[in-house]
C-alpha cells in the first residue's frame, strides 16, 4: 500500500494524472483532505477519506466547515478574500500535458504513406548493461504506437525528413527505423486515432547500384 501526501492546493492536474498513469488506477477517490496551517477545518475531516465534490456555483459555505464544498478553486461570496483551498476537478482546470518518457525497443513498422511508418514498439529495462524485454508490461498495444519525427511528415517528394533528396536516391530507397537498438518514446500525445508516442531517429537508406 502506499500512501501519498500532497499540497491539494498548488499540485497541477498533470501530477495527479502522472501518479494515475504510474499505479494504473484512478486515485481521485484515495486522497483525503488534511487540515491545512491557519486552516479551521474540522478534526473530524482528518478521519475519513473524502471524494471531492464539484462546488455549487454561488455556494455561501466556507469550505473549512463544509468538507465536501472542496472541490473548484474560487471565491466564496460571503467572504471575498477567502478561497476554497481544496483540490481542484478536472472539468474546471485546463487539462496540462504532462510528457512521460518510456526506454523502448521498435518491435515492427507498418507504412502509412511514402516513406513513412507507424511503429509497434516494446518497453525494455537495463539489465547488465542491456536492454531486455522480459517482465515489461509497456507496449504499443497497450499504451498506444509511436510515430518517427524524422519520417511523419514524409510525402516522397523532394528532401525528406532525413535531409535526404529522394531524387538523388537512384536505386536505393528511404527505410523504416529498424529494431535492432532502443529508442527513447516521449509522450502519450491523445490524437482521434488514440495516444501517440514519437522517437526522432534519421531513417536509413538502402538498395543496389543500378548496372552501369
Amino acid at each position: 500500500r502506499t500512501i501519498v501526501s500532497v499540497n491539494q492546493h498548488e499540485i497541477p492536474g498533470a501530477d495527479y494524472e502522472r501518479l494515475q498513469r504510474a499505479a494504473g488506477r484512478s486515485i481521485a477517490a484515495g486522497i483525503g483532505p488534511l487540515k491545512l496551517s491557519r486552516s479551521s477545518a474540522a478534526k473530524r475531516d482528518l478521519q475519513h477519506t473524502l471524494t471531492a465534490q464539484q462546488a455549487a456555483s454561488g455556494h455561501t459555505d466556507t469550505p473549512e466547515g463544509v468538507a465536501a464544498r472542496r472541490g473548484a478553486e474560487r471565491s466564496n461570496p460571503s467572504n471575498p478574500s477567502s478561497i476554497d483551498a481544496g483540490p481542484r476537478l478536472n472539468v474546471d482546470r485546463p487539462s496540462i500535458p504532462l510528457i512521460s518518457t518510456i526506454l523502448a525497443t521498435l518491435t515492427g513498422s507498418t507504412s502509412t504513406g511514402t516513406n513513412r511508418w507507424i511503429y509497434d514498439w516494446e518497453e525494455i529495462r537495463l539489465v547488465n548493461d542491456e536492454g531486455v524485454t522480459a517482465g515489461s508490461t509497456r507496449t504499443s498495444s497497450t499504451h498506444g504506437k509511436a510515430l518517427n519525427l524524422r519520417d511523419f511528415m514524409n510525402n516522397g517528394i523532394g528532401i525528406q525528413g532525413n535531409g535526404v533528396d529522394v531524387a538523388n536516391l537512384n536505386g536505393f530507397e528511404i527505410q523504416p527505423v529498424s529494431g535492432k537498438g532502443g529508442v527513447i518514446l516521449y509522450g502519450p500525445f491523445p490524437t482521434n486515432v488514440g495516444d501517440r508516442w514519437v522517437f526522432q531517429d534519421p531513417n536509413g537508406i538502402d538498395g543496389e547500384c543500378p548496372a552501369s
